[in-house]
This record gives C-alpha cells, structure tokens and sequence, in this order.
C-alpha cells in the first residue's frame, strides 16, 4: 500500500475544507433567503395594518362629520389610536429587527462566498502543485527510460563493432 505523500494529504484537506465551504455557503443562501422573506412579510404586514388604520379613520371621519361624538367614543377613539400606535410601533419594531437580521446574513453569506473562493484557490494550488510533481517524475522516468535505451544501443553498436 502506498503511503500518501505530504501534498496528497494537503490535497485532501484542502477538497474537504472547499466541500465544507460549499455546504456552508449553501446554509448562508438558504438563511439570507429566509431572512429576506421575513423582512418583506414584516414589511407586508406593517403596509397593509397602516393601511387598515388609515382606511377606519377614513370612515370613522367620515361618520363623524354627519354624527357627533360622544365623550364615550373620544375617548374609545383615543384608546384606539393609542393602542394602533403601538400595534404599529411594534410592526416597525419587527420590520426593522427583520432587515437587521436580513443584512446580516447578506454578510454572512458574502463571506461564505469569499471563503468558498479561497479554499478553491488553495485546493488549485496545491493541484498543480501535484500534477507539477507527477509530470517531472513522468519526463524523469522519460528521460530514465531513453537513457537507458540509449545504453543499450550504445552497448548493441560496440558489440558488433567489435566483433
């Protein structure tokens, strides 16, 4: 059994580091996706609650104009508007956490990006590096191979020289 030599060994390190590197690009893709959907359902939802206020409003204006109010439902209104407020307050809350989040796994994959493109670097070195070495050992065992036929036409041509 032969034994591998130093830079078969780094050879495998190295296809294994980029193999890691890939899986963990992949997690980093899936991840960045992910936080990007969250950030558009967080922006979605802020929308379509601000939307929903502005659309009661509307109408409760509206109904105001042709009704009066009450002490009652100023004050059920004031309690509604504060409450939504909050409600909205939180959505911005979620959506700007969401984004936050959505950043940092843009980062986090970018990097992996970049680490995926080291390691495959590092493993192309070190192949050339091998197939360097493999090719001087063929042209040695070439020029080993011609040496020694030449010898031995060498040795043919004096024999019958000689003889």
């Amino acid at each position: 059994m032969k034994r591998p030599s130093p830079l078969e060994t780094l050879k495998d390190l190295r296809q294994r580091v980029r193999e890691s590197e890939q899986a963990r690009l992949m997690a980093r893709s899936q991840s960045e996706q992910r936080a990007e959907l969250v950030e558009r359902q967080a922006r979605e939802l802020l929308e379509k609650r601000s939307s929903f206020v502005e659309a009661v409003r509307q109408s409760e204006h509206q109904r105001l104009e042709t009704q009066g109010i009450t002490a009652a439902e100023g004050l059920r209104r004031l309690a509604w508007e504060s409450a939504e407020r909050r409600v909205r307050a939180q959505l911005a809350s979620d959506l700007q956490h969401a984004a936050a989040q959505r950043r940092q796994a843009a980062r986090e994959h970018e990097q992996s990006r970049r680490a995926l493109e080291r390691a495959h670097v590092e493993l192309e070195v070190v192949e050339q590096k091998l197939e360097q070495r493999e090719r001087q050992a063929r042209e040695k065992a070439e020029q080993t191979q011609q040496e020694a036929s030449d010898e031995a036409s060498a040795r043919r041509f004096s024999q019958r020289s000689g003889a």
